[in-house]
C-alpha cells in the first residue's frame, strides 16, 4: 500500500491522462512478466483484460487483451512499465 507521500509523488510524476491505480480491484504486473505469461498461455481473453500502466497509475482508456499481445496488435506505450490486470 502506498503512503500519502508516495501517492502525492506518484501523481506529480504520472503522464497526463492517467489515473491512480485502485489496488483493491486490479493486479499490477510488470510488462515483461505479463507478456511472458501471455505467450506461455497463462492469460487468455476469457480471463479478463488489462490496462497499460506505470507502477502507480494506469490509462483507463486502453484495454489490453492477451490475444492482442500474441498477434502484435497491442504494443506498450513508451511510458508503460506495468499492466493492471482485471480478472473477469
Amino acid at each position: 500500500m502506498l503512503t500519502n507521500k508516495e501517492k502525492v509523488w506518484a501523481v506529480l510524476q504520472a503522464p497526463p491522462g492517467l489515473t491512480l491505480i485502485d489496488r483493491t480491484v486490479g493486479n499490477v504486473i510488470a510488462i515483461d512478466g505479463f507478456i511472458g505469461n501471455v505467450l506461455a498461455g497463462g492469460f487468455i481473453d476469457r480471463d479478463g483484460f488489462g490496462e497499460w500502466a506505470t507502477k502507480t497509475h494506469s490509462d483507463p482508456n486502453t484495454w489490453v487483451y492477451p490475444s492482442q499481445i500474441k498477434n502484435g496488435k497491442a504494443v506498450p506505450p513508451a511510458w508503460a512499465t506495468h499492466v493492471v490486470w482485471y480478472n473477469q
